[in-house]
């Protein structure tokens, strides 16, 4: 407001001069018109007065003045060019001094307005940029706070899992998951830590008297395999981005206790779980493509098309597993138990089984494809083409260059296989066997196989026996087996031999 008073100041002494200078030319015009218009008067015959009578002297004078005042008179009639331009260049002179007077009294009005817009921008500005410093430091207080308050809720979640009352437990497990949001990662490392840690305890304070049956599944381990199955891959990538070279070690989960849990399509990439317990779990199609389970208890589990790819199993134990179509090529299963386990369909090519137990296994339309099978107990194995109530599955199983030496293949049902196209067959147990003919017996002898002396007279009896009594017959050996090991037989799941018998009459 001051800087327009003064603008309004300025102005009005520009227009102050303007008239004064308007009001000096009017002025000196009107003073030329009268002295003209006197003049005038003065040579304008008159009445003529009567005189004294004069003498001649004064007669003489005054006739002399009278003709100095006409020829005054007429000279200032007479056109005066330079008097002219005197009087013209007086007034343009006085004028010009009246208008430059204005233009400067306008040019410091501008300059002094433009220099009060300018100062007004600059405190405008300061004042702008003096309430983003406030809102920029409210911000950060505020974020600041908001941290704390996340902090704070966390370290309450963290303490409420060691809670006596299990409902608190659970619901502390519930909150954590609220934290593997991505604006949290800070904390996703320390719950993938805090859930492995609990994972690791007994889930309930009574324990089973046999410690081969699996944990009871409690809402709150629920929860928390729910946590391990949401965290494991967060935390797996920030660590793939930091460290290129990334160790599967860093993220221990040995020992883990993941009886029953359902990790099916999970995301469990390079997991490093050595000795963990899943006896019964889901991992349908679950990914665990260069996971390390080796020592693993994951009987009876549900592996159906589950990606093992070049995982490390030693000493697995895969007992009634299904892995019905798995992918398991280049996987190490050495010394890995499969007894009973469904591996029908399964990709086992170039996978180690070296020393495994596949005694009883289904391993119809299986692909061994350059598998490392030497010294594999595959005693009662059930390796021919099967069919099924809906369709029939007659897919041959793959044995080209498979290394079966030392391989227990007693009493295995082994039609329609090419079993004689193995790499190696020395020391392979071969007695008992069904559905090879002679030729193939032979084949497999010249091989280094062991046959029993009368099997040439028995496989030609099974090639020419109908199939329903060569399938009875394979049903009463293999349901033998588990008597003679004292395994009841309600334990099995429809893997074994037993359980093939019907659809192998539908």
């Amino acid at each position: 407001m001051h800087w327009r008073k003064r603008d309004m100041w300025k102005a009005g002494i520009a227009i102050v001069g303007i008239l004064l200078l308007l009001v000096l030319m009017v002025g000196v015009s009107v003073s030329a018109v009268g002295a003209y218009e006197g003049t005038s008067g003065l040579a304008t015959p008159g009445t003529v007065q009567a005189t004294p009578t004069e003498d001649a002297t004064v007669t003489a004078l005054n006739k002399e003045k009278l003709a100095q005042e006409v020829q005054q008179l007429k000279s200032q009639n007479e056109p005066d060019p330079f008097g002219w331009l005197r009087t013209n260049a007086s007034i343009f002179l006085s004028t010009l001094v009246v208008v430059i007077g204005a233009l400067f009294g306008l040019w410091q009005w501008s300059v002094g307005r433009r220099d009060a817009q300018n100062k007004e921008l600059d405190d405008r500005k300061a004042e702008r940029e003096r309430r983003d410093e406030e809102q920029q430091r409210w911000l950060e207080d505020r974020e600041a706070e908001r941290e704390k308050r996340v902090e704070e809720r966390f370290q309450s979640a963290v303490t409420a899992l060691g809670d006596e009352k299990e409902g608190t437990r659970i619901g502390a497990a519930i909150l954590l998951r609220t934290f593997l949001h991505p604006d949290y990662k800070q904390f996703h490392a320390q719950i993938f830590d805090l859930v492995v840690a609990n994972l690791r305890l007994p889930r309930t304070t009574h324990q089973s008297e046999d410690p081969t049956l699996p944990q009871l599944v409690t809402p709150f381990s629920q929860a928390l395999v729910t946590l391990f199955k949401e965290s494991f891959p967060l935390v797996r990538e920030k660590l793939q981005r930091e460290h290129p070279q990334f160790n599967p070690e860093s993220l221990d989960a040995s020992h883990i206790q993941l009886d029953h849990a359902y990790l099916s399509r999970a995301d469990l990439k390079q997991a490093w779980l050595p000795g963990a317990s899943l006896r019964g779990a889901n991992l349908y199609m679950t990914d665990l493509r260069g996971a390390d389970l080796n020592a693993a208890d994951l009987s009876k589990a549900y592996l159906s098309k589950v990606f093992l790819g070049e995982a490390g199993l030693r000493a697995a134990d895969l007992r009634e597993a299904e892995l019905q179509n798995a992918h398991l090529g280049e996987a190490y299963f050495r010394r890995a138990n499969f007894r009973r386990a469904d591996l029908s369909g399964a990709d086992l090519s170039r996978a180690n089984l070296k020393e495994a137990d596949l005694s009883e296994t289904l391993l119809s339309g299986a692909n061994l494809s350059q598998a490392n099978l030497s010294g594999a107990d595959l005693s009662g194995a059930t390796l021919n083409a099967t069919r099924n109530f809906m369709t029939a599955l007659m897919a041959e199983m793959d044995l080209e260059a498979a290394d079966l030496s030392g391989a227990d293949l007693k009493g295995a049902n082994l039609s329609e296989t090419d079993l004689e196209a193995a790499l190696s067959l020395k020391d392979t147990d071969l007695r008992g066997v069904k559905g090879l003919t002679k030729e193939q017996l032979e084949a497999c002898q010249a091989k280094g196989a062991i046959i029993d002396e009368d099997s040439t007279a028995n496989s030609s009896q099974a090639t020419v026996s109908p199939p329903s009594l060569s399938r009875s017959s394979n049903v009463q050996a293999q349901s033998a087996l588990p008597a003679q090991n004292s395994i009841p037989p309600s334990d099995t799941d429809g893997s074994t031999a037993t359980s093939s018998g019907p659809s192998s009459q539908s």
